[in-house]
């Protein structure tokens, strides 16, 4: 199952934020055997919120799955 996503936060400009920030995220996960699953997830920040001069960001994660 594949999803992808967006977030929109708008921040307080009198606290030195941003006016607003950006979140893109897109996951897959994955079956492998019996209840486990993989979940690789990239996630994307074009416009980092704290402060004007942090450059935009990327993160890849994978995380597991176990039900039980």
């Amino acid at each position: 199952m594949a999803i992808a996503g967006v977030a929109v936060s708008w921040l307080n400009r009198n606290l030195g934020f941003r006016n607003n920030e950006v979140m893109l995220a897109a996951y897959y996960q994955m079956h492998v055997v019996g209840d486990i699953y993989l979940q690789p997830t990239v996630t994307h920040i074009p416009n980092p919120g704290q402060s004007r001069s942090f450059s935009p960001a990327t993160a890849i994660t994978m995380g597991v799955t176990i039900l039980f």
